[in-house]
């Protein structure tokens, strides 16, 4: 199905991780095809796909990778005690 601009429609991502759902509204956000992302992170289109859907979790090394391809950081930050 297309949308407004003739493009097709992307489905939303079934991940149940926060983490893994901005990556992907960081990638819509940039204009990059899932494709071009995957391949800018050195990562295999698959794997994106896999995340998306909730079949696999990243792993530390590929978030970091996908991150830095879109122009962010992996910050480990502490929380505070409740």
């Amino acid at each position: 199905m297309l949308d407004e601009r003739g493009k097709f429609k992307r489905k939303p991502v079934r991940s149940a991780s926060p983490t893994v759902r901005i990556i992907f509204d960081a990638i819509d956000a940039s204009g990059l095809t899932y494709r071009e992302a995957a391949y800018h992170a050195k990562l295999h289109y698959a794997t994106l796909s896999c995340w998306k859907q909730g079949k696999r979790s990243p792993n530390i090394l590929d978030l970091e990778e996908i991150a830095q391809v879109l122009g962010y950081d992996i910050v480990l930050k502490k929380r505070a005690k409740a």
